[in-house]
Parts: structure tokens; sequence; C-alpha cells
């Protein structure tokens, strides 16, 4: 039976769309932060916990540091977030304001001072 050209048009657009849905879901988580908690003299600060949270939906994540005092948030949808940082003995430290385009690796380094965490924002510790 021969098909009508309008329905090879509409089956070719469905196989088409169907083909590339796929890579437009895998394309929202393909963006990262990275960087590293470091003192005034460039030292790793091991042990600092970040929290990473999506203000569009509230959404967060947290790690701890390692020695090294790097860290990484893979997977992130491309959006607005702020960061936290918790060290003993040092304040809190909110880095807001990070946007993260598709398909980026944003680096946010934080250095921090005897009893502060360098950043955007400063509190004090409870």
């Amino acid at each position: 039976m021969k098909r009508h050209p309008f329905v090879k048009r509409i089956v070719g657009l469905l196989e088409f769309c169907l083909a590339f849905s796929g890579l437009s879901l895998c394309a929202q988580f393909t963006s990262a932060i990275e960087g590293s908690v470091t003192d005034p003299c460039g030292a790793a600060v091991p042990h600092a916990t970040l929290t990473v949270r999506n203000v569009d939906t509230g959404a967060s994540r947290s790690l701890n540091t390692p020695t090294a005092g790097d860290c990484r948030f893979a997977s992130l949808p491309a959006a607005m977030f702020t960061i936290t940082v918790t060290v003993a003995g040092f304040n809190t430290l909110t880095q807001e304001n990070i946007r993260l385009p598709v398909a980026e690796i944003k680096t946010v380094n934080l250095t921090s001072e005897k009893g502060v965490l360098c950043g955007a924002t400063r509190s004090a510790m409870s």
C-alpha cells in the first residue's frame, strides 16, 4: 500500500523528534561548579562543608572538601546558584548569583582568612 506524501512527512517529523528528544534531556545536566577553599597562603582548607543551592527550585547538595580542599558539584542544570561554605573556627561564607549556563564548568575559588571566609557575603557563625 502506497503512503500519502503528507503521511510520510508526518512520520518523518515524528521520527526526527523522537531521535533528538533524548539529547535535550541529557544536555540539561551537563554543567558543573568546581573550585577550592584555600587560606591566604594558598594552603588547602580541608573538611569545609560546601552547599550548592539552586535559587529557582531550592534543591541543594552538600559535600565536604578532602585534604586538598577542592570540590566539584557535577551534573547540575543550567540555573542560578548560591554556594555556602562553613568551616569550624571560621565565619560562614555565602556566594550568591552564580549563573551556570548549559554545558559549562564554572570555577569558584574561595580564600579564607583567620575567622573569616572571603567572598560575596559574610555572616557570623553561631
